[in-house]
């Protein structure tokens, strides 16, 4: 990754999180969204599409970008609470990736 992709990325990587906190899962991916162009933010998307959050099945040989925001506007509360949580969870761990990675840089 060069260096402005990986910044971007750290920067949406350390933001999802709140932004969750702040507007939702829903919210804070449509937010992600907007700026799906972005080599970081699709790198995020892959991500998050990885991560094996079970409410979350990947859609086969599709973005990622595309994919994660329709299927989370489309869960029953009761799925979209859990997945939530998990999310964050990944996020969490995507985080400390970043900072061992980037660390110095």
């Amino acid at each position: 990754m060069q260096q402005t992709v990986k910044e971007d990325y750290r920067t949406a990587v350390n933001g999802l999180g709140p932004n969750i906190i702040r507007s939702g899962l829903v919210g804070a991916l449509a937010f992600l969204q907007r700026d799906k162009s972005s080599d970081a933010v699709r790198a995020l998307f892959s991500h998050l599409a990885g991560a094996g959050v079970p409410q979350l099945v990947p859609q086969r040989d599709s973005d990622p970008a595309a994919w994660i925001p329709t299927t989370v506007r489309e869960l029953p509360l009761d799925e979209y609470m859990p997945a939530t949580r998990e999310m964050l969870r990944v996020i969490q761990w995507l985080k400390l990736a970043v900072q061992a990675t980037l660390r110095g840089e």
